[in-house]
């Protein structure tokens, strides 16, 4: 794992553009329901639960999500299908706003970027700055899996890759799944690649396939149903639990 960068997550509240029609959209009509559009990373690192979870009792109203990466939660929130977007892409967030779209923006919270990949590191890149183990990777054509979803963690991925000099998409070593964290980052550690991330998805991820995680997944269920809904299987290869 390889310390990267702020990863700032921001909150914008909608508006619209005085003279524009109203827009035909999925907003509730229920007063007393509020609607967040978020990004992936919230829901994957468990923070969007707990929020929602206490906001909804603080304010006694009901919170609906609706989860995307941040290219799209933008573009959902332009055409007015919520209340209030919390997203991390900057530029793209700023650029939103200049053309009318919310009310204000405003600071929340922020983690960090980090580079994952398999215990053995085949590119060997770790204790590298940033930009030299992307070179690294490229050079030794080592498998990197990209979010390829035009989330802001893949905007600031392809960021880092300019940065570096590398041109990676096309590459046969770079491979886009079109899909969040969590999803990559399952490909990549099939692939026994590497990928990039947010700091909180990855912990969560890798306390699940901890034996205290293990152990929640094994117990769960049993008090209401007298078995566990779900064997967990942490360490194990596909061939040995599918059965046909």
């Amino acid at each position: 794992m390889f310390r990267f960068l702020n990863a700032i997550l921001s909150v914008a509240f909608l508006t619209f553009a005085a003279g524009l029609p109203a827009p035909v959209s999925a907003q509730s009509a229920n007063p007393k329901e509020l609607v967040i559009l978020t990004t992936t990373t919230t829901q994957d690192s468990g923070i969007l639960r707990a929020l929602t979870d206490a906001f909804a009792k603080k304010s006694g109203l009901e919170v609906k999500t609706i989860v995307a990466g941040s290219g799209d939660v933008l573009k959902q929130g332009a055409r007015g299908e919520g209340d209030v977007l919390l997203t991390h892409s900057p530029d793209a967030e700023k650029q939103w706003m200049g053309q009318g779209h919310g009310t204000s923006r405003r600071l929340v919270m922020y983690n960090d970027f980090v580079i994952i990949g398999p215990s053995s590191d085949p590119a060997n890149i770790k204790g590298l700055r940033a930009s030299e183990a992307l070179k690294r990777i490229a050079e030794t054509r080592a498998p990197f899996v990209s979010r390829g979803d035009q989330s802001g963690t893949h905007v600031r991925e392809l960021a880092m890759w300019k940065r570096a000099g590398i041109e990676p998409k096309g590459q046969s070593w770079y491979r886009e799944t079109g899909q969040g964290q969590g999803l990559t980052m399952d490909v990549a550690s099939q692939l026994q690649g590497y990928a990039f991330t947010d700091r909180g998805t990855y912990l969560v991820h890798a306390w699940i396939l901890s034996p205290e995680g293990q152990a929640v997944i094994a117990e769960f269920g049993k008090a209401q149903y007298s078995r566990s809904l779900f064997i967990p299987v942490a360490g194990k290869q596909e061939d040995e639990i599918l059965v046909n």
